[in-house]
């Protein structure tokens, strides 16, 4: 049963048969109190993102089953309907909310003591942070807005009752200025004036000790107004009007003798500490202009100088170099390539080539992100052709999306030979998010890493001279104690100095000398322990005006435009001026090269954002975004402010834009990020499961094309589950159809068949005869990955009847060339040309140079049937150029390939060679990596045909680099397994041709965790018996047995019996040799019979030879003869000649060693 209550407010506790026990800072105790404050069904989407906000997907969703499994056996009554939960129990939440409810806020102020789940945010998800934020923010507000109602009717009946209500409020939280206004009136009202003084006194004491600022304005006013008819009290604090904010205890300066201030100003006057690495950067520039372009990393801390290093080498390039800069930002969410195309200037997305038909099975992939690469490239090699070169800066590499980092691993390969120089900067403490993509540059010899460190204390001296213009010991002993304070981080120190400055504990003196506080002073100053308290008090002493002002450049983002400042504050534009004019001055913010401006550094937008409360946060990004929406700003940055503003409906829409933006950029995995968005706050829209479906629908699509099969099959169930349950025909029909791919792909057919069915029941009761041909050609797809023939013939003819009644066109010439194509398979020759002939008829009734394709491609392939593979390559060769003329570089890789391979076949390595490298440069020519990985592992193949040992090793690495890569930005699964492929191929000819084992140690072991780790069992069983023979060949025994080991377990689980005789036999080698005579020979008697049982006559007579040896080394020569006469026996049966000479010879020798 359920326990009796649970306690949320204060620290949560449950109660059980008068027992209790405390919820502590854990997940399963986060999870119950979760549910309790709900208190109603919560989406299990809703969980997954507040408790694992990086994995809303199968990972997520197993994390969830087994929090839920634990929190069962916690507490009992936990409900679970679909995806949804629910936990009902008393608690002191529900009372407090049935007494708001009911009008009765004496009765809520009795329960609501304490924080709502005091502690439990204690090292909790972010996200779980902010939605426990958000709810005490709004029963707060709950609270306080009932309190303060109350107390408005009870002031002129019982205006004593109303003061000790508002008092009681006030005691909740002493620094609530509606609670302080409210007692404040109460009391007045009830004759209590000194009181009400008293209450203001301790305020504004309070305030100036916990924020550092003087009470607003209209609470000043409100209490002279109250206060006005009594004389003053000492308690009454002076007229704090017209007086600046300040700190309690920071003004060190005699008030009556005020300073000179000091100008600090943003930029120091000349550019220190970084002449070194300035040097290598126009070193590296030089090198670029020379025609060696490539790729330049500036890495550092935040606060190092990374961005001024830069700014003052683009600020010297030479005359006819043109620079381009862009930044990355931090955000929920980004538009694919923004810094790349706001530097380029592109507006947009490049136009993108029309996709071939979705229903030719022979069409190239449809989203081809290459388009978009080559037109950034294109238009930053031209600006490099026109002039001496070209210098494009990307800021704060560490926040781009995926798509910019695979743009500028492409852009690196095209500008090698170009006068053009790629400059990136990011952080070092999140160099871990580029591993990666630096690793893959670096091996290209593409990349040149510069490296900044702190100032060491004479650089510091140098800063804070140069900064403050004086000189002599103060100055010297002041520089020694700044820097221990900054640690030699220049941003720190400048940050260090204004802080400084604007609490006037710097004084100048006469002859630009400046007198320096004494440690002493500095010490009784409480100067803030961090950088985060120093720009916070720094912030704080700029007036109201100017720190909303701030406010709202936090909320924009650290760059903005003026003129989006100025919509979202409002007012007379002159007076936004005066008050953005010194905080330029100041160096708070800074102008930007394109005109724009930005705050001065992240951790002052971060601080001042994270200062602002939930409601603020809000509605500043609301602000924002309507501002946003009058300039048709960019759908990504929208949906980010849509998100924060917690405009839900706004957000979701447009997060679907955005997503579809990525998707048709090639950007997938930043499109599935929005889409899995779009779920989490499906919840909070009306009709939540038909956003839900729609989500599901869009990221299914994308988990299909991305290989990623578990994750596709979760989502599938999901979408059944929500169609159902929503109960629309339409949506049911195509959860048939995504659920009979599934059981296609799962191998059930006949889930298959009942799924089509009832999709296409439901589609015929619709009357949708469209979408009954579009789930024929479904049924015909799958049929044709599964090598189903008939069934994509017979499935495309019911195709094709539809289609021809609603005359579409260019579905019949499709289906007509798969059909043309399914007859190849089955070896139909007539029936393939005839289809053929038809489809390229109605291609050519289009107008469409797919009829020559089509017929020299069957023409291709009919040579081939026939064996007569020169006279097939001979038609590839004339399809390469239609290829290229249908603008479709992926057949035109394909058609490479298959020359390539024809080549190969025929030893004709050179011509091979010359096809797959061609391959290769269509392949990064598409900006798909895969497509320049794969064609690598081939030419990888040609070359050790031509005996290019070395450079055969060089492509296989490139092409596992390549494909890794793709893997990470994709994530399609294939792209994992192709470059374990890779890898195996280059670890067989480091151990076989370059005698270099220890390099085949380390690919053949890298192969080995992607295969283990993507369930190829069939591959990794292989790669383990490689590594079993290597670890033979170098005398690592123990090792080569336990690959050996391993490869038999793993051929086991696959059901592999000829591998699981290999790796047998192997063993029973490897123990003789390690003396391990009795496991020898029971591995090899075991590998004997499993070849017996196969039928391998001639493997048996092998392992039989080599179990004779064992026997011999362990003195049993009988059972030694016996083994070798019965090899002997077979291997004459088999007419293995070679084999018989060789038993004949050993068993000659055996009979010596017995007679000796």
């Amino acid at each position: 049963m359920a326990p009796d209550a649970v306690r949320l407010f204060g620290r949560p506790e449950l109660r059980e048969d008068g027992r209790r026990s405390y919820l502590l800072a854990n997940q399963v105790h986060r999870f119950v109190a979760y549910l309790a404050v709900r208190a109603d069904w919560v989406s299990r989407d809703e969980v997954i993102y507040l408790f694992w906000p990086d994995r809303v997907d199968a990972v997520g969703r197993r994390n969830l089953r087994k929090l839920l499994h634990r929190a069962r056996h916690h507490v009992n009554g936990i409900e679970a309907e679909g995806d949804r939960f629910r936990w009902r129990v008393d608690s002191d939440l529900s009372a407090g909310r049935d007494a708001l409810r009911g009008r009765d806020p004496a009765t809520a102020l009795t329960v609501f003591h304490g924080p709502l789940l005091e502690g439990l945010d204690a090292g909790a998800p972010s996200e779980f942070v902010a939605w426990l934020d958000h709810e005490r923010e709004d029963l707060r507000a709950e609270l306080v807005e009932s309190v303060v109602a109350r107390c408005a009717q009870l002031v002129p009946s019982d205006p004593e009752a109303a003061a000790a209500l508002s008092l009681t409020l006030l005691r909740t939280d002493p620094l609530d200025e509606r609670a302080v206004r409210c007692s404040m009136r109460s009391l007045a009202a009830a004759g209590r004036i000194d009181e009400v003084a008293q209450v203001f006194a301790t305020y504004a004491r309070d305030l100036g000790a916990e924020l550092g600022v003087a009470p607003a304005r209209p609470l000043r006013e409100l209490h002279l107004a109250l206060t006005s008819a009594a004389p003053a009290t000492a308690a009454g604090p002076p007229d704090e009007r017209d007086a600046p904010p300040h700190r309690d205890g920071l003004s060190l300066t005699d008030p009556r003798h005020p300073p000179r201030s000091l100008l600090v100003p943003w930029d120091t006057p000349s550019f220190l500490g970084r002449r070194l690495e300035l040097a290598e950067l126009y070193e590296r520039l030089a090198s670029a202009l020379a025609g060696e372009g490539g790729v330049l990393a500036v890495e550092g801390e935040a606060g190092i100088g990374k961005t001024r290093l830069v700014e003052t080498f683009l600020a010297g390039l030479p005359d006819g170099v043109v620079a381009f800069a862009g930044r990355c930002y931090e955000r929920d969410l980004s538009a694919p390539l923004e810094a790349v195309r706001a530097a380029l200037g592109v507006v947009g997305s490049e136009a993108v080539a029309p996709a071939p038909d979705a229903a030719r099975f022979a069409a190239s992939e449809p989203r081809d992100r290459g388009t978009v690469h080559r037109a950034l490239t294109a238009r930053l090699l031209e600006s490099a052709a026109h002039r001496s070169g070209a210098v494009l800066f990307v800021d704060d590499l560490q926040w781009s999306d995926a798509a910019t980092l695979e743009f500028l691993a492409y852009a690196a390969h095209r500008i090698r030979d170009e006068r053009v120089l790629i400059v990136v900067s990011h952080r070092r403490e999140d160099q871990n998010v580029l591993e990666r993509w630096k690793s893959q540059l670096a091996e290209r010899r593409a990349l040149r890493t510069v490296r900044l460190g702190r100032f060491d204390a004479d650089e510091t001296h140098h800063l804070v001279a140069e900064v403050l213009g004086g000189d002599g010991a103060d100055l010297e002993r002041f520089a020694e104690f700044v820097h221990g304070e900054s640690e030699g981080n220049p941003f720190y120190v400048l940050e260090y100095l204004r802080w400084l400055r604007d609490t006037h504990l710097l004084e100048a003196g006469t002859g630009r000398r400046i007198t320096a506080p004494s440690r002493e002073r500095l010490a009784k100053a409480a100067v803030p322990e961090s950088i985060r308290s120093l720009i916070w008090a720094r912030y704080r002493s700029f007036g109201e005006a100017a720190r909303a002002v701030l406010d709202v450049a936090a909320v924009i983002g650290r760059g903005f435009e003026y003129g989006l400042l100025e919509r979202v504050v409002g007012g007379p534009s002159s007076v936004l001026w005066s008050t953005f004019e010194p905080l330029v001055a100041a160096g708070l913010i800074v102008g930007a090269a394109d005109g724009a401006y930005a705050l001065s550094h992240d951790k002052l937008r971060q601080t001042i954002y994270e200062g602002l409360g939930p409601p603020a946060r809000r509605a500043l990004h609301a602000a924002v975004v309507r501002a946003l929406d009058v300039e048709g700003a960019d759908e990504a940055e929208v949906a980010h402010h849509f998100l924060r503003a917690e405009l839900w409906s706004e957000a979701y829409e447009r997060l679907g834009v955005a997503a579809r933006l990525a998707e048709a950029s090639g950007a997938w995995e930043v499109a599935r990020v929005a889409y899995s968005r779009m779920l989490t706050i499906a919840q909070r829209l009306e009709e939540p499961d038909v956003k839900r479906f729609e989500a599901l629908l869009a990221i299914e699509r994308l988990l299909e094309f991305m290989d990623r099969r578990p994750e596709w099959i979760d989502v599938i169930e999901r979408i059944t589950v929500i169609a159902e349950r929503i109960g629309d025909p339409r949506k049911m029909a195509e959860a048939a159809l995504k659920r009979m791919a599934m059981r296609s792909v799962q191998g059930d057919r006949s889930g298959a068949a009942e799924a089509f069915e009832r999709a296409d029941d439901l589609f015929a009761q619709l009357g949708d005869v469209g979408s009954r041909a579009r789930g024929y050609r479904d049924v015909a797809y799958l049929a044709w990955m599964r090598g189903d023939y008939q069934e994509v013939i017979d499935a495309s003819f019911a195709a094709m009847a539809i289609d021809r009644d609603l005359g579409h066109q260019r579905a019949l010439a499709a289906t007509a060339e798969n059909l043309s194509r399914a007859y190849r398979w089955l070896d139909d020759a007539n029936e393939a040309e005839r289809w053929a002939e038809q489809a390229a008829s109605m291609y050519e009734d289009l107008g469409d140079l797919l009829a020559t394709y089509v017929r020299l491609d069957l023409r291709a392939w009919m040579h081939s049937k026939r064996g007569d593979e020169m006279a097939a390559a001979e038609v590839l060769e004339r399809l390469v150029p239609i290829c290229l003329r249908l603008e479709d570089k992926h057949l035109v890789v394909e058609k490479h390939m298959n020359l390539g391979k024809i080549y190969l076949g025929r030893s004709l390595y050179q011509r091979a060679l010359d096809h797959f490298v061609a391959a290769t440069d269509q392949g990064a020519a598409t900006g798909d990596l895969r497509h320049d990985g794969y064609p690598r592992i081939s030419a990888g193949v040609a070359l050790e045909g031509l005996g290019a040992y070395e450079d055969a090793g060089r492509s296989y690495l490139a092409a596992a680099r390549l494909l890794e890569d793709s893997f990470a930005m994709t994530g399609v699964a294939a792209d994992e397994i192709g470059q374990g492929d890779a890898l195996v191929l280059h670890g067989g000819l480091a151990r076989r041709r370059l005698g270099r084992p220890e390099v085949a140690r380390s690919s053949l072991g890298s192969a080995e965790a992607i295969f283990d780790r993507s369930g190829d069992v069939h591959r990794l069983s292989l790669v383990q018996m490689e590594l079993g023979a290597l670890h033979w060949g170098t005398g690592d025994l123990e090792r080569a047995a336990a690959a050996y080991r391993d490869a038999f377990d793993t051929a086991a689980r696959a059901d592999m019996p000829d591998r699981e005789i290999a790796a047998r036999a192997s063993l029973g080698i490897v123990y003789r040799d390690l003396g391990r005579l009795p496991e020898s020979i029971e591995a090899g008697c075991d590998a004997v019979d499993r070849a017996h049982a196969r039928g391998d006559r001639l493997g048996e007579a092998f392992i039989l030879t080599s179990l004779a040896s064992s026997y011999e080394r362990a003195g049993r020569p009988m059972e030694a003869r016996d083994c070798l006469e019965r090899s002997l026996k077979l291997r004459r049966d088999g007419d293995d000649v070679g084999g018989v000479a060789s038993t004949l010879e050993a068993l000659a020798m055996l009979a010596n060693t017995a007679t000796t």
